[in-house]
């Protein structure tokens, strides 16, 4: 377990990278409203996360229950395409190249995992140029400013072509994981589509519930966190 602990960390990162990316680009869309729908798996199935289990707390709060979503629906996506594998290769038997019999152990779970993860990198290019174009002032950049704006202190004005770059980063992003998923499956392609669309219909349902799930205790505890915050 402790040997995967580097590709957990790799997947981690991606998927909060993932978070970060789409709340810049949700937030400069005005909250989403002028924002495209993203043909991401991860990227869907994190809003749906986050808004199931919608919370109502100060904007700093929300910011890293954003995050937190994103990471727990790429972990979700991961345990879904695992039990997905697990079907298309045989639990226990053997495969090509020995994959299947891999397949039951952690360490393959890890390298699944790290995969999937890698089909949210496109959607994460951005990032650097979401920060500098978000935290422009007409002094120059100011990191404070960032920040306003990620937490919704301050604005700005998307250019018309956002929209069309995050969504063709998605496309690339859904596309690029469908091919490691076929290399990786070694299966026909009429079966590999109907196992794979099935695991997104899963992963939606399980996003759903998931957000309803956690949403009870998190406005339980935040609700009393504010409450004794009153009182003192």
């Amino acid at each position: 377990m402790l040997k995967d602990l580097p590709k957990h960390a790799a997947i981690s990162l991606l998927y909060l990278l993932l978070g970060l990316s789409l709340g810049c680009y949700y937030t400069a869309t005005y909250f989403g409203r002028s924002g495209w729908p993203l043909p991401s798996c991860e990227a869907i199935s994190g809003v749906l996360l986050y808004y199931f289990s919608v919370i109502n707390a100060s904007t700093e709060v929300q910011a890293v229950h954003w995050m937190a979503a994103f990471l727990l629906a790429g972990y979700l996506w991961i345990v879904v395409l695992w039990f997905a594998s697990r079907r298309i290769l045989g639990a226990g038997s053997s495969g090509k190249d020995g994959c299947a019999n891999a397949q039951t152990s952690d360490n393959r779970f890890a390298a699944l995992g790290l995969s999937a993860a890698l089909g949210a990198v496109p959607l994460s290019l951005p990032i650097p140029f979401m920060v500098w174009w978000m935290g422009s002032t007409d002094d120059g950049f100011s990191w404070s400013h960032f920040v306003s704006v990620c937490l919704r202190h301050a604005w700005v004005n998307p250019p018309v072509w956002l929209n069309c770059l995050y969504f063709g980063l998605g496309l690339a992003g859904f596309v690029l994981q469908i091919a490691l998923f076929r290399r990786i499956w070694h299966t026909s392609g009429k079966r590999f589509f109907a196992t794979y669309g099935l695991a997104i219909g899963v992963l939606l349902l399980s996003s759903i519930g998931v957000g309803l799930l956690v949403s009870y205790p998190l406005r339980t505890v935040l609700t009393g966190a504010a409450v004794r915050a009153s009182i003192m």
